[in-house]
């Protein structure tokens, strides 16, 4: 069980790089050499969070992305779940022909209480929430794949 996709793991680090940089706006060749990721796949993430709304865009000289919304506009759960769908901690473990305790199950129980506790907390978690964090926890130059 994945919390997170690859494509949703580097769209919320795009966002917060972009929201960091001072002049607001990253291109894919900076974003991707800083987060060592292939730039053809970080292109498709972006094309995406712009086709969401999340993200401006220009081509050219001078060209790049940027947000469209102010981080505490973005919501992580509607990220995640843009990229994603809906958050299900349990969707495979417990379908009806593979167990037919499904209704009685103590271990799905308890993994649909986590879930709940989880989007619970997801919903109230902005990017500007990550930011923040981001900031404390890690220096600026710190990669985030290496952490060097």
């Amino acid at each position: 069980m994945k919390l997170l996709r690859k494509d949703t793991d580097i769209a919320l680090k795009a966002l917060i790089l972009i929201a960091r940089d001072k002049t607001g706006k990253r291109d894919t060749v900076s974003l991707a050499r800083e987060m060592r990721v292939s730039r053809l796949f970080l292109r498709k993430t972006l094309r995406q969070l712009q086709k969401d709304g999340y993200l401006a865009s220009a081509k050219g000289k001078g060209g790049g992305f940027w947000l469209k919304l102010s981080p505490s506009a973005i919501k992580i759960i509607k990220l995640i779940e843009s990229f994603q769908g809906k958050i299900e901690l349990q969707e495979c473990l417990f379908q009806k022909n593979l167990c037919p305790d499904i209704r009685t199950c103590v271990l799905r129980r308890k993994l649909l209480e986590l879930e709940s506790y989880l989007v619970n907390q997801l919903k109230g978690l902005t990017l500007e929430d990550l930011i923040n964090l981001d900031q404390k926890v890690l220096p600026k130059s710190r990669s985030f794949r290496t952490g060097e």
